[in-house]
């Protein structure tokens, strides 16, 4: 009974953590965002600046449908094997996140030559640390 209440437990406090991820996907998604509006701005002039900012939410909305679902799926998975209530290791693991995560949108920078994706890889760096920050939280 008591090892079924643990294991209730655990599971709780990585459904906690997982919850987490909606400060990569905010991060993420206004990084690129920004970084949309800002190319555009400079491609099409100030005078085109309502469309792109509708343009920029568009892609984000439809083109970031497919890229959230499995950054999510991934996160979820990661989640569920690296965390637990131990902290000595979660910068590391948080990197390691991180690390592969990020390997199919560097091949893809690389491939498609779309900065976006590298927009979105350190902004997603960044956002871990933050996350940290709110894991360290929960467990506290």
């Amino acid at each position: 009974m008591e090892k079924d209440r643990n294991i209730a437990g655990a599971f709780k406090l990585k459904v906690k953590i997982y919850f987490t991820n909606w400060i990569n996907v905010l991060g993420i998604i206004i990084g690129t965002y920004v970084f949309l509006v800002v190319t555009e701005l400079f491609k099409t002039g100030i005078s085109a600046l309502p469309q792109m900012l509708i343009m920029a939410m568009v892609a984000i909305v439809l083109y970031g449908g497919i890229f959230f679902t499995g950054f999510l799926i991934s996160m979820l998975i990661l989640d569920l094997i690296l965390m637990n209530d131990n902290t000595k290791h979660l910068r590391l693991k948080l990197i390691v996140e991180w690390g592969l995560i990020s390997v199919p949108f560097v091949y893809w920078l690389l491939e498609y030559s779309e900065w976006i994706f590298l927009v979105a890889v350190i902004f997603f760096f960044i956002m871990q640390f933050i996350r940290e920050k709110r894991i360290l939280k929960i467990l506290a």
